[in-house]
């Protein structure tokens, strides 16, 4: 039984620490969004493979399309110099952030509005602009988090409701952004830590029995 225990705890570690690195962010999109790839590319009218190719170049690990094209969510990460440098972007003060927006957003003379989520600071900018499928505003929200640069990006039709934007918003979460007064936080923490006590714990008496058996 103790054995059985202590596989299934090693088992269960394993894989959940597997999981959390492997989880960079965590996103849900409000409304009817669909994030399967070949579907996406087949809305969109790229090939999937195309799609994939784009997503890799661009650095985008997280992509969903609405029915009819007029809404997309996409979410890049990717490392520069600048992230490098201020690590996170909390550490800098709200007019300090003003005065280096075009370094992060990479557009000189642009605007944005700093947001407090959780306690991690974001900068929502909002632009239009016009291509092949019509006219769309672009609303992006960007962090810098852990020496990377975080930016949710939704692109709208002009036509299409926006309310969803702000909702989608709210549920965006890394491990590497700053919480303040999550209470869930610590109490996962805490159950970690004594989970790992007791993992400990039972193959320590394992190995003992087993040594015990051998001597007997």
């Amino acid at each position: 039984m103790k054995r059985i225990i202590a596989l299934i705890a090693v088992f269960i570690l394993l894989f959940s620490l597997t999981v959390s690195a492997d989880s960079s962010i965590n996103i849900t999109p409000d409304g009817e969004f669909i994030t399967e790839t070949e579907q996406i590319a087949k809305i969109i009218g790229m090939d999937k493979n195309e799609l994939l190719d784009f997503c890799i170049e661009n650095k985008i690990v997280y992509i969903a399309v609405n029915k009819d094209n007029s809404k997309q969510i996409r979410v890049t990460v990717k490392e520069n110099d600048f992230s490098n440098g201020i690590v996170n972007i909390n550490g800098l003060s709200d007019d300090k952030i003003n005065a280096v927006l075009p370094d992060v957003i990479g557009v000189e003379g642009i605007k944005g509005e700093i947001i407090n989520k959780d306690g991690q600071k974001f900068i929502k900018t909002e632009m239009s602009s016009k291509d092949s499928g019509g006219d769309f505003i672009l609303t992006e929200y960007i962090t810098v988090a852990n020496k990377k640069v975080y930016v949710l990006s939704f692109y709208t039709n002009k036509k299409a409701d926006t309310k969803y934007i702000e909702k989608t918003f709210e549920t965006f979460e890394s491990p590497n952004f700053v919480v303040e007064n999550n209470g869930l936080f610590w109490v996962v923490g805490i159950a970690i830590v004594i989970f790992l006590f007791a993992t400990v714990f039972i193959i320590l008496t394992l190995i003992r029995d087993i040594k015990a058996k051998k001597a007997d």
